[in-house]
């Protein structure tokens, strides 16, 4: 009995201690710290500008690059945006640096708080070339008739508008519009005789308003009695000061052009109606009085000898001239366009160059005569008997592209590519960059033509015939013909560092005083274009 009893008596058991209890998964190692510690974009806002860097990450630099005259915005940057690799962090704090002219250095520190990467943030000027396109939407000139405006408003030769800012536009008509053609307000007349008409208007070197003003009995060049010349020193919305006045003395305002700076030293150049005679005053401004002041009538023809210009073209009569400075300096270097009305008959060519008398051959006649002339001059004060001749030597004779005309026969688009008679070509010389350049609007019989020649880059030619083979002339922007007969063609140019260049208008007009049905308008932008 015992033995059963203990042979019953159940067995002890052993058991796990933790079974039953939750499994605790082995904790899992920290992850490692990221390494990456780059600039991804880099960007900065300067006078009112973005300039957004290229990131070299092997050269450990960022490369902004700007235009030369951009370079001291980077003195006052007013905003850096940037993106770093993430939870990377950059000491100093970008926002913190606001001059960038001194190529700055800023740290990226990983996240790992071990590897960095120091950057230089470099200001370079941009390799660049300059170019020149029409505005959006003017491809082709605009009938001012879309922009609510009579066509009539052109009357006299050349000059119908300019600049009053480097994003607004003057026109005769009394106007300002922007540059899309928008109207922005009127020229402020206050002090003006209601009958005195805007007969040529320029802009001096800060965009202020000069402009002749006119009268006469009939409102035709010929018949003007009086010109008054105003400025709009303190803008085109307010009152203009007289400055110079030819009471019942003619049209002083043919073809004007204006140089300098109208609260310092200015120089005007216009031609008296005849068109033969270009005149040149300088203008010094006298504070006390408030306005550009001239002591006595110093004017100065711009003449040279008949034929001035290649010594193979011995012509006629001149059918105008008109003279742009590059500066508020008669002594300096200016360009000169002289349309020529016909050839001489004591050309030793000139039976070949008349043609047989058809009107086929008719190479300068039929097709409206020799054409402008343009010539890069050195201007030059007192020369010849007088005292009073303003013409120096010639630098460069300039030679356009060609067109066949109407008949198929190369005319050269006149005389050198610039369109041919209608009447004188209208000129605007400027600096950009220190090149020079001309901008030169003229009108045929069948067209009229626009084109901006870069003098710096042309060449003197050994040939200067009749029938020039080739161009010598460089351009910005290569002649442009457009169907409108006989018109008055009126150029104007302002700089403008916004876009590191500047901005030409262009007007084909008509001094129908009736008017005209294709009065037109156009605005080329010139630009820095990087390479």
């Amino acid at each position: 009995m015992m033995l059963f009893a203990i042979g019953c008596e159940p067995q002890p058991t052993t058991e796990d201690p933790d079974k039953g209890k939750e499994e605790k998964p082995d904790p899992k190692p920290e992850p490692e710290k990221s390494k990456e510690c780059q600039i991804l974009s880099f960007a900065v806002e300067a006078g009112g500008l973005e300039f957004e860097g290229t990131i070299y990450n092997q050269e450990n630099a960022v490369v902004i690059e700007a235009f030369p005259e951009q370079l001291d915005l980077f003195k006052n940057v007013t905003k850096v945006t940037y993106t770093i690799s993430e939870k990377a962090t950059i000491s100093p704090d970008p926002a913190t640096v606001t001059d960038f002219s001194t190529s700055p250095t800023f740290t990226v520190t990983a996240e790992d708080g071990t590897t960095t990467k120091r950057y230089i943030v470099d200001v370079e000027e941009a390799m660049f070339q300059m170019a020149i396109q029409a505005r959006e939407g003017q491809s082709a000139p605009v009938d001012v008739e879309s922009m609510g405006i009579s066509n009539d408003f052109v009357k006299f030769p050349g000059n119908q508008v300019t600049f009053v800012a480097p994003d607004r536009i003057a026109i005769a008509d009394g106007n300002v519009y922007d540059l899309d053609l928008e109207k922005v307000g009127a020229i402020n007349r206050e002090g003006i005789d209601e009958s005195m008409y805007f007969a040529a208007m320029g802009n001096d070197d800060n965009n202020i308003l000069i402009a002749a003003m006119v009268s006469g009995g009939e409102l035709t060049p010929g018949r003007i009695t009086t010109t008054i010349y105003y400025a709009w020193l303190d803008g085109w919305d307010k009152a203009p000061v007289p400055f110079y006045i030819k009471e019942g003395q003619g049209n002083y305002a043919n073809y004007m052009n204006v140089a300098g700076d109208a609260k310092s030293r200015m120089l005007i150049t216009a031609c008296y109606a005849s068109g033969e005679a270009v005149h040149a005053w300088y203008f010094d401004y006298d504070e006390s009085l408030g306005t550009p002041q001239t002591a006595g009538d110093k004017w100065s023809e711009f003449a040279g000898p008949e034929g001035a210009g290649a010594t193979s073209y011995l012509f006629g009569g001149s059918a105008g001239k008109s003279v742009s400075p590059f500066a508020a300096d008669k002594n300096g270097l200016m360009v000169y366009a002289i349309t020529r009305g016909q050839l001489s008959d004591v050309d030793p060519k000139y039976s070949e160059h008349v043609g047989d008398g058809t009107e086929e051959t008719t190479h300068w006649k039929k097709d409206g005569g020799a054409g402008p002339q343009i010539v890069v001059r050195q201007g030059q004060d007192g020369v010849g008997a007088s005292g009073k001749s303003l013409g120096g030597d010639d630098i460069l004779h300039l030679r356009g592209t060609v067109y066949p005309d109407a008949y198929s026969v190369l005319r050269y688009g006149g005389l050198w590519g610039w369109g041919n008679l209608a009447a004188p070509a209208n000129i605007k010389a400027f600096t950009l960059d220190d090149n020079k350049y001309v901008a030169v609007g003229h009108a045929g019989w069948g067209k009229s033509y626009f084109t901006v020649v870069d003098i710096t880059n042309s060449t003197e030619s050994e040939d200067l015939g009749c029938s020039p083979t080739e161009s010598n002339t460089a351009y910005l922007l290569k002649t442009q013909p457009y169907d409108l007969p006989g018109c008055i063609v009126s150029v104007a140019y302002s700089p403008d560092t916004t876009i590191g260049g500047g901005h030409i208008a262009v007007i084909y007009g008509h001094t129908d005083i009736e008017g005209s049905n294709y009065t037109k308008i156009q605005i080329w932008d010139i630009f820095k274009k990087k390479i």
